[in-house]
């Protein structure tokens, strides 16, 4: 279900401004254009991960095809997310001007210091986030596999 809302609801994920003498505005975290163009490798891996999951509900239990699918799922999301976010221009590169144009916050406040540097931070390792996540997930996996083999 979010893979599809946010398909198409890019334009709503950001900061939202209200102010009675502006109109309300997003100060979006993506950059919509590039956004749209890897959203077809975002569908593939969510296609992969809905037939992981329908796969798993058909078997009805855990077997080492199911533990390969599984891997293969994850391999596929791991590609995907890399592919998107590796270049960096999935990212609004206007955001942190954007942000201190709002007046939300004073330009020399510590809250903009904190919001900028969560920003660099994210938008440099979001990456090496999503390959702890696969290894974390592949490591669980063989821990699966490992446990099947020893029933077995």
């Amino acid at each position: 279900f979010f893979g599809i809302l946010i398909s198409y609801s890019v334009n709503l994920l950001g900061i939202w401004t209200f102010g009675a003498d502006q109109a309300n505005k997003v100060i979006l975290f993506f950059n919509e254009i590039a956004f749209y163009h890897y959203l077809p490798y975002m569908w593939v891996a969510l296609g992969a991960s809905i037939l992981l999951e329908t796969y798993k509900l058909v078997s009805g239990r855990w077997s080492l095809k199911l533990i390969v699918a599984e891997f293969f799922a994850q391999a596929i999301s791991l590609a995907m997310g890399i592919l998107a976010f590796w270049k960096g221009d999935i990212w609004n590169a206007n955001f942190m001007q954007q942000v201190s144009q709002s007046r939300l916050l004073a330009s020399d406040s510590n809250a903009l210091k904190m919001i900028s540097d969560t920003w660099n931070w994210v938008t440099t390792n979001i990456v090496y986030v999503i390959l702890l996540v696969f290894i974390l997930q592949t490591i669980a996996t063989a821990v699966k596999m490992f446990r099947l083999r020893k029933a077995s």
